[in-house]
């Protein structure tokens, strides 16, 4: 039985990075990437199922500051080094304004989809956690109805942080939240979302075998 190494590439901006600003659970402002998490989380599932063909590498490629316009530019010499089979696309932070359309955000991402099915492998689709402005949360929900639209037409799998983050009033938690980032319990809240509601069952395909 020949063994396997998954590869899954974090593609970015600064909530991928794990960015934070000092506070009192991390006085000194360490990154904290969910794809720490993430991947610790994978080897328990992959230990627990006792799948002994399987291994798990996930790199991280997010970039602070990052819009979806550069990471279709950086694509081709960062993500596609790697050979990924999985490409995590959490973007649209930085895009998100009044200046840009919904429509122009939703093609970007359309765009890094399809790039990530022309190396051959698959896309992984996050929507945006919801904010802490009542305001900005209602653009925020139609954006993440028309990106769920978006990925079930392209057959992408999709992740929701929308109900695993908000509160009763449907904010972020405030748990979760550092300065207009996650702090280190949202970026874990973030990876057991991407794990419970994709990844998960992707390794039952190894599982079974």
């Amino acid at each position: 039985m020949d063994y396997k190494f998954l590869v899954f590439v974090a593609l970015g901006d600064s909530m991928t990075v794990g960015f934070q600003s000092p506070s009192s659970e991390n006085p000194r402002g360490i990154n904290f990437p969910y794809t720490r998490v993430l991947e610790q989380l994978i080897w328990v599932e992959i230990k627990e199922k006792n799948i002994t063909n399987l291994g798990v590498v996930i790199e991280n490629e997010g970039v602070n500051g990052d819009k979806t316009g550069g990471m279709i530019t950086r694509f081709n010499p960062r993500v596609t080094q790697h050979k990924p089979d999985y490409v995590i696309i959490w973007a649209g932070f930085n895009d998100f304004n009044p200046n840009i359309k919904n429509q122009d955000l939703l093609a970007n991402l359309q765009k890094l989809y399809q790039m990530t099915k022309s190396i051959g492998a698959e896309p992984i689709a996050c929507s945006l956690t919801p904010g802490r402005v009542v305001s900005l949360n209602s653009r925020l929900s139609g954006f993440n109805k028309q990106l769920q639209t978006l990925c079930k037409s392209e057959g992408v799998i999709f992740v929701s942080l929308v109900e695993t983050m908000a509160d009763s009033e449907g904010k972020l938690d405030k748990k979760y939240y550092n300065d207009g980032h996650l702090n280190n319990r949202g970026y874990t809240k973030v990876a057991e979302s991407i794990f419970n509601q994709a990844i998960k069952g992707i390794l039952l395909q190894y599982s079974s075998q």
